[in-house]
């Protein structure tokens, strides 16, 4: 025995346990060693890899040493070790692991509703459409569009619900009769006067002034309500850009007003993320921020 304590209670490879006599109001001298900090983790990650079945060897020193001091009859005395006990290497690994299957399953998600959202836009036919969009939540799939005959709409569904990968289906498709010419008319006059905005902000880009104007025009010509929806990129937070698409969505709204558009006769909404063109690739593409970020005019129905 070294210093009244047995020898494997002086010093270990990789643990260090060390007798203090203690006054009341004291506090043991922390262990400046990091080699027992660096052996517990080597210990953990052994753990982890080879499996709940393989124990470091000294899991128990910090009990032994506990029970011989209380044997030896001292009053006071404290147990600092560098290391770790058998139940917190074994709670590491577990929430280790159990983070790893979270970030498996959030990745295997998006794989899929890439997957669907591209198989359900390939299944549409738009000539059946005056417009189209499609949301997608892992297998779930709404489909928002306007048709101008209850028969357009039949064989929109029947070629979604074909889709293998689509295990649900929700149509929100309305019927809006004579209404194609008018939606021909937006989608030309968007399509050749994009509006765009100054990035990350709601303040409108000179040229888009100018295409507003035109827009405005063929508005007051459509017998029919119109939504101007906002879409943004796929890069950022969620729920920032749709906050983003709203104000921008109303900034729209407000100055076709000032041109001379009825008030009842728009709706402004701001979408988001909801409704990508594409979901797949980079958010930081530039072809995918051009494809997403986009202002729509889709015949809404209800008379102006």
């Amino acid at each position: 025995m070294k210093n009244g304590l047995p020898p494997e209670f002086i010093s270990k490879p990789n643990r260090v346990c060390r007798l203090e006599t203690l006054t009341p109001g004291t506090t043991p001298r922390p262990v400046s060693s990091l080699r027992p900090l660096v052996s517990s983790v080597r210990q953990g990650m052994r753990h982890l890899l080879l499996g709940p079945f393989v124990w470091p060897r000294e899991t128990s020193f910090t009990y032994r040493c506990r029970r011989w001091l209380q044997n030896t009859g001292m009053s006071s005395f404290a147990i600092q070790t560098g290391g770790f006990s058998r139940f917190e290497i074994i709670t590491a690994a577990a929430a280790i692991w159990l983070g790893l299957g979270f970030v498996c399953l959030f990745i295997e998600g998006e794989r899929i509703a890439t997957q669907v959202h591209g198989q359900v836009l390939a299944a549409i036919k738009t000539d059946q459409l005056l417009w189209h969009a499609v949301e997608v939540d892992g297998r779930h799939v709404v489909l928002h569009g306007a048709v101008e005959s209850a028969a357009n709409s039949a064989a929109v569904l029947e070629h979604v619900r074909k889709v293998s990968a689509v295990s649900a289906l929700e149509p929100r498709l309305i019927q809006l009769p004579a209404a194609a010419l008018c939606q021909q008319r937006l989608d030309v006059f968007s399509a050749n006067a994009p509006v765009e905005f100054k990035a990350g902000t709601a303040d409108l880009d000179e040229a888009a002034f100018e295409s507003l104007a035109r827009m405005a025009g063929v508005i007051r010509q459509c017998s029919h309500r119109v939504e101007v929806g906002v879409h943004t990129t796929l890069k950022g937070d969620a729920e920032i850009n749709l906050r983003l698409a709203e104000r921008r969505a109303d900034v729209i709204a407000r100055y076709l007003v000032r041109l001379g558009v009825l008030p009842e006769q728009l709706a402004g909404v701001g979408y988001g993320e909801r409704q990508p063109l594409s979901m797949g690739g980079s958010p930081s593409n530039s072809n995918e921020r051009v494809s997403n970020e986009r202002v729509t005019y889709r015949v809404a129905g209800g008379a102006a």
